[in-house]
């Protein structure tokens, strides 16, 4: 996927800990009007696509989309690309909002999203946000629970099964995430990460129109 855009004629200069940027072209505005300006536009910037579903927290809210058991969860999808000159970039770029357009098969030119950036300086990687996946579904429940050792003093013992079904026509990889916190350990059927103390991460390569299943037990002492 290449993120579209042109180069506009911006100068821009390191003055102490900040960046000074100035345009060359000139800007009309009417009296008492406000007017957005683009500062920078790039074409064919090389980006990787990435979708992730946050499982969330176990005790979030009933309604919020994500909890456990809480019905079908629509992944994030975010664009990954480096501020790098190799990628037509190597730019210090300032805070604001970011814009992705990508050409349908007729050539024309759609918005495929937007996200707020904060400063990034040349060779970071930036991330951007840009809405939730239409074609990828992801669904959880707890399939079992039990106090650790028969005694709700002692602890808990959980099991979660969730979904994940690609209904797009190709192959994607899939990033399911969830959240716990306190002393706990986790038993998974498929391969699992821990990016953190308080993160589990499976990484999933869903063929076009497959369902994955993932069941894992979380026993939690307190």
């Amino acid at each position: 996927m290449n993120a579209a855009a042109k180069m506009e004629d911006m100068a821009a200069q390191e003055i102490g800990e900040y960046h000074l940027y100035k345009m060359s072209r000139q800007v009309s505005v009417p009296n008492k009007a406000i007017k957005q300006v683009s500062l920078m536009e790039h074409e064919g910037i090389k980006v990787r696509t990435k979708l992730i579903a946050d499982l969330g927290p176990f005790y979030s809210n009933p309604r919020q989309e994500g909890r456990i058991g809480s019905g079908p969860i629509k992944p994030q999808a975010f664009i990954t690309f480096k501020n790098e000159e190799a990628n037509g970039l190597g730019i210090a770029m300032p805070k604001g909002t970011f814009k992705v357009f990508q050409a349908d098969k007729d050539g024309d030119v759609q918005l495929m999203g937007e996200d707020f950036i904060q400063h990034t300086p040349r060779n970071e990687e930036l991330n951007i946000n840009i809405g939730k996946s239409f074609d990828v579904v992801v669904e959880s429940k707890v399939v079992d629970f039990r106090w650790l050792n028969g005694n709700p003093d002692t602890g808990s013992v959980i099991t979660i099964e969730f979904e994940a079904r690609n209904r797009k026509k190709e192959a994607t990889e899939l990033i399911v995430m969830d959240r716990k916190f306190g002393d706990f350990t986790v038993t998974s059927e498929e391969a699992m990460a821990r990016p953190d103390s308080n993160t589990l991460q499976w990484v999933l390569k869903l063929q076009p129109d497959e369902v994955k299943k993932v069941r894992y037990t979380v026993t939690t002492r307190w």
